[in-house]
């Protein structure tokens, strides 16, 4: 009896190509997922934006001021007008105001600011309620008296 198969099958070579094929598609969709897992975590958290708008502000104010006091929780300059402002923290936000009127609030959802005179001007240093905490140099020297 002599009996032939011919049967219509995938050898192993090719089992292993398409294993191949297939393990690298996967490979580079759970890449693409991590990516745009990633992406989302930083466009989601938006306080580095505020930080670094927030300094930039700074920087735009203080260019026409004169520093007067560095305290630990309070900035004290001098305007063109000779009017004194301060930087205040209240609540969860920062505050600029002139004399005794008025205020205008530049950052919001911050759990501690703090800042300290440096070599190169006046450090802030601010830690948001969402735990994140960042850094801000202010090239803004006192006035010689």
């Amino acid at each position: 009896m002599n009996t032939s198969y011919t049967s219509r099958a995938f050898t192993m070579i090719e089992m292993m190509v398409s294993l191949a094929i297939s393990l690298s598609v996967l490979l580079m969709i759970s890449h693409f997922l991590q990516q745009q897992r990633h992406l989302y975590d930083v466009l989601s958290d938006t306080s580095f934006l505020e930080w670094e708008i927030f300094g930039h502000q700074m920087d735009n104010y203080t260019k026409n001021e004169h520093l007067k006091k560095v305290e630990a929780h309070r900035l004290t300059s001098i305007d063109q007008d000779k009017k004194e402002r301060c930087y205040v923290p209240y609540k969860d936000q920062v505050l600029r105001r002139r004399g005794n009127r008025g205020y205008q609030p530049l950052i919001f959802n911050l759990k501690t600011i703090s800042f300290k005179e440096a070599n190169n001007g006046v450090l802030m240093m601010g830690t948001f309620k969402n735990g994140k905490s960042y850094t801000y140099t202010l090239d803004w020297q006192k006035a010689k008296s």
